[in-house]
């Protein structure tokens, strides 16, 4: 699968770690969450939303 997301290297980088298997499928770009749970995910860790993708643009 593609990547995606990088929120892996976020909640490494914040120093969190991941425990539920939805979650580690996310981090791993098995699984890519809706946008509104994206925008979620990115409050929770205080980060803007941007940092939790991968850009598209070089």
């Amino acid at each position: 699968m593609e990547m995606i997301n990088c929120i892996q290297a976020v909640l490494i980088r914040k120093k969190m770690s991941k425990s539920a298997n939805t979650i580690s499928a996310i981090c791993t770009n098995k699984s890519q969450p809706p946008l509104k749970d994206m925008k979620s995910i990115a409050e929770i860790l205080d980060v803007d939303i941007r940092e939790l993708l991968i850009s598209t643009k070089g």
